[in-house]
């Protein structure tokens, strides 16, 4: 039972973590940061908004463990992956977007 704790606890470290890449580069193309900022910011408004995060990674290892097995999904599924990742990240930045940003 020990080892299933673990792996789980090692599987949910790996879902945050890819939650935490998959912010990532929205990050990058909203805000103007020195790289070290960015993984700082990141990593905060990752563990700010946990569930969030968990769910993005969730949608992305899911795209990627299906693509991985199946080729058919591979034409359409990382762009319903994206979709609704955008989904989940949009909330996370509107409190720091100004109406000049959130228009664009």
């Amino acid at each position: 039972t020990l080892s299933w704790m673990l792996f789980a606890a090692l599987a949910f470290v790996a879902v945050v973590l890819l939650g935490m890449i998959s912010i990532l580069f929205p990050m990058l193309s909203r805000f103007e940061n020195s790289f070290g900022a960015l993984l700082k910011n990141t990593v905060f408004l990752a563990m700010a908004n946990l569930p969030r995060t968990a769910i993005l990674g969730v949608i992305n290892a899911a795209a990627l463990f299906l693509c991985a097995r199946l080729v058919a999904p591979l034409f359409i599924l990382p762009s319903l992956a994206a979709l609704f990742g955008s989904y989940a990240i949009e909330p996370m930045f509107a409190p720091y977007m100004n109406d000049e940003n959130a228009a664009e």
